[in-house]
């Protein structure tokens, strides 16, 4: 008998918010094994074709008998990171889906940064914006987040993505007559 196995084993799926996300998980030869999905908290959301978390959001959709698509409905912020596709084969077969959600309402001076740390600083932080004001300079509030949720850098990199120069923070100067 054949080993269960995935066509890819990691994956970026990225969508607005508010949308259905679609993490595809197309199994071949499953044969005696069972699917499940689990989120970055390793909470199990699915086992099989069944919905194991109170969130009807979430569903498994089987277009074609090798599929085991996770969907989402109504993506929010929060909803953004790594879910895992499991065989329970021995030892456990995993795909990694990155779920990447955007504001649908952002220009394009704005960015939902969130994968490079706040996994590791747990559920609280989900999202940070990278803004600038119409000179290129970051705004306080975004340049203030950078340096405080990512090291410096990271935040240098944030910025050269995004092509803005770094907050210069003026000291006030006393003029004497």
């Amino acid at each position: 008998m054949m080993e269960p196995m995935f066509d890819t084993l990691r994956i970026n799926v990225t969508v607005k918010e508010k949308t259905t996300a679609v993490l595809p998980c197309p199994v071949e030869s499953l044969g005696k094994y069972e699917v499940v999905w689990t989120d970055m908290f390793a909470t199990l959301l699915t086992h099989k074709d069944r919905r194991i978390i109170d969130d009807e959001r979430i569903s498994i959709e089987r277009p074609y008998p090798y599929d085991w698509n996770l969907h989402i409905r109504d993506v929010r912020y929060s909803d953004q990171g790594e879910y895992n596709c499991q065989i329970n084969t021995h030892p456990v077969k995993i795909k990694t889906i990155n779920l990447i959600v955007q504001d649908p309402l952002t220009s394009t001076s704005t960015r939902s940064c969130l994968h490079e740390s706040n996994l590791a600083r747990g559920p609280h932080l989900r999202r940070c914006h990278v803004s600038t004001n119409f000179s290129g300079q970051l705004v306080p509030k975004g340049a203030e987040l950078l340096e405080k949720v990512f090291s410096a850098q990271v935040a240098s990199k944030i910025r050269e993505e995004h092509g803005v120069k770094p907050l210069t923070v003026m000291k006030p100067s006393i003029s004497r007559l």
